[in-house]
């Protein structure tokens, strides 16, 4: 018996562990990352958008990891974000940039990267960069998608992508 429950705990963290979003050490990594998330965003449905970024529970767990380094006061702020709340942002996210794409003409299935700058920044003890991915249109014209991303302490993990904006205005 004892053995059957301990099998079933070991499977269990290695189903767990594989549903784990992907880690990027090197930031330059993430904007790849973020071309694979949009390509195709049209045909994705929200639930498929949502397992590509971080998710509230993962977020919790996070900051209920006393490892991971951040303040005390910005832990406290994640702490209060509500599950609601942070699907909320995250639907806002993936219907704006279908949204933007429709606006623009962009034909998601066309799209070819282009590169990926990003700002390292440090708020309130708290790691993470603000990243900007670079793709050219199926008319060839060039866009950004802004992206924020979390440093977990053994790498960065995507929050949230938004705001596409063509190329002219893309450090706005």
């Amino acid at each position: 018996m004892k053995k059957s429950i301990l099998l079933l705990i070991v499977i269990s963290l290695s189903l767990f562990s594989c549903e784990q979003k992907k880690t990027f050490t090197e930031p330059n990594d993430l904007g790849k990352e973020v071309f694979s998330l949009i390509k195709d965003v049209n045909s994705k449905s929200f639930e498929e958008y949502k397992k590509q970024v971080i998710s509230f529970e993962e977020i919790k767990s996070l900051v209920n990891d006393a490892n991971v380094p951040i303040s005390e006061s910005f832990r406290n702020d994640l702490k209060s974000v509500t599950s609601e709340k942070y699907e909320e942002v995250i639907f806002k996210d993936y219907n704006r940039t279908k949204t933007e794409g429709l606006d623009y003409g962009i034909d998601w299935s066309k799209i070819t990267y282009r590169d990926f700058t990003y700002e390292l920044q440090e708020v309130d003890g708290g790691k993470g960069l603000i990243g900007r991915m670079y793709f050219q249109s199926q008319d060839d014209k060039t866009y950004s998608i802004k992206c924020e991303a979390f440093f977990d302490g053994k790498g960065y993990r995507i929050i949230r992508i938004f705001g596409i904006q063509p190329k002219e205005n893309a450090n706005e």
